[in-house]
């Protein structure tokens, strides 16, 4: 869109007179700044813009405005926005994040004006960039809901089922704009000119997704061979964990597979007392090809959660398994910001007992066996349930939590045996015929 003259209208139709418990969402990129709309249901209705301070406003058009976010967007990337209004509160979340609410008190209005995206029903304050994946929800999305349709990605088949609109734009060509909800009223490209036979509104090329773990500070990596290549961090107090909720955060790649073997990534675990283990599985006899799993038991009966991922071969991931026992929310794994949950064995985890046990944490390997050929490096364990906000801070923001943190291993050494321990615990852990290298993402 340039700004001036090129939006996109949808003609009234009833399905958008959605006054309460009411969620928006759209992707889109600047290429311009000033007062701009993103969509607008006309005097009353509801509207969304970015205000000349580079902040998204939502509104009610020619009446007030309900809430100001509260980041600022000067760049020229591809942004997430999410709104939502319901129980007279308002709230703004960009790229999967909460950026602020407010109380409102009130509801939108009922509208006989167009749907405009792009600009205002007066013909102003057009945007210019690109917008795609715009969505009209019957109904108000949790903050969980808005965190994992950020990481599923623009055009997902998620999150479709009360949709009032939903415009994809991705037709790549001509004037037409598919609604793909069970509304259908198909909307107009508006201010599509053409100078010397091209076009001067152009189709985009879709931002790059799913998303890789992103880019941190970090460096290096801790390289295991796949024989003997090995890690120990010997047992402390603060890891006995009991009867009582955990988390285990890992940043791992699996760089070569076996048929049919399971490879360990990390590993506490004692058969007289029980434990728990992270690591990557391969069998082609089972659903569990090329998964992560995550593993915690008592003495003999094991606990397991898999990945739903099969694409993690050679692929750098944070993983962040979650034991919630005390809240009765059982067990989640979340594979680089996604709540990607399968349950090997669903039980109440309230009921079942200690995991203490007082064998040292092998990295890389099981004492000799289920040796790991690849990388790892941010070892993290805490003794209490990360929430899923926090677990999508760790992996999208690189958040340093610290409440309930027993252990923090960076692994950015780059040279020697010892890999420090930084948290309140100083527990340091040794390694034993690894290689240091740079962390690169595939």
């Amino acid at each position: 869109m340039d700004g001036s003259t090129q939006y996109i209208t949808h003609t009234d139709n009833a399905a958008y007179d959605v006054l309460d418990n009411i969620s928006i969402s759209m992707w889109f990129k600047r290429s311009g700044t000033g007062k701009k709309f993103l969509i607008s249901k006309g005097t009353n209705g509801f509207g969304l813009y970015i205000e000349p301070a580079n902040r998204l406003v939502i509104t009610k058009p020619n009446v007030a405005d309900l809430v100001t976010g509260k980041k600022i967007i000067a760049d020229k990337e591809w942004h997430q926005v999410v709104i939502t209004l319901g129980g007279g509160t308002a709230s703004i979340y960009l790229d999967g994040f909460l950026d602020n609410s407010a109380a409102t008190g009130t509801t939108f209005a009922a509208t006989a004006t167009s749907l405009f995206i792009g600009q205002d029903s007066g013909n102003l304050f057009h945007f210019n960039g690109s917008i795609k994946d715009v969505r009209i929800n019957n109904g108000l999305w949790t903050s969980n809901d808005v965190a994992n349709l950020y990481v599923a990605g623009p055009n997902t088949t998620e999150f479709t089922s009360n949709l009032v609109l939903w415009d994809k734009l991705n037709e790549g060509t001509g004037t037409t704009v598919t609604d793909s909800s069970a509304t259908a009223n198909n909307g107009t490209i508006t201010g599509r000119t053409t100078t010397g036979g091209v076009p001067s509104t152009m189709w985009v090329i879709d931002p790059v997704w799913p998303p890789r773990m992103p880019v941190t500070s970090n460096n290096t990596s801790v390289l295991f061979n796949g024989s003997t290549s090995s890690g120990t961090i010997t047992h402390n107090a603060a890891y006995d964990f009991g009867s009582g909720d955990f988390t285990i955060e890992l940043k791992a790649r699996v760089t070569s597979l076996a048929a049919n073997t399971y490879q360990i990534a990390l590993l506490k675990y004692n058969a007289a007392t029980g434990g728990w283990n992270l690591g990557f599985w391969e069998n082609a006899a089972s659903f569990e090809k090329n998964r992560w799993q995550f593993v915690f038991r008592t003495t003999a009966t094991p606990y397991a959660i898999a990945s739903s991922n099969v694409e993690c071969t050679n692929k750098w991931v944070h993983l962040i398994a979650v034991v919630n026992r005390t809240a009765q929310e059982n067990f989640r794994l979340f594979v680089n910001g996604v709540h990607d949950v399968r349950y090997l064995n669903s039980t109440d985890y309230t009921s079942v007992g200690s995991v203490n046990s007082a064998g040292s944490i092998n990295i890389g390997n099981s004492s000799g066996s289920a040796d790991l050929t690849g990388n790892e490096y941010d070892f993290r364990m805490y003794n209490r349930a990360l929430t899923d906000d926090e677990c999508l801070s760790r992996t999208y923001a690189n958040e340093n939590i610290t409440s309930g943190l027993v252990g923090k291993f960076a692994m950015q050494e780059a040279e020697g045996t010892t890999i420090a321990d930084t948290s309140s615990t100083a527990n340091n852990g040794t390694l034993s015929t690894i290689t240091w290298v740079p962390q690169t993402l595939s």
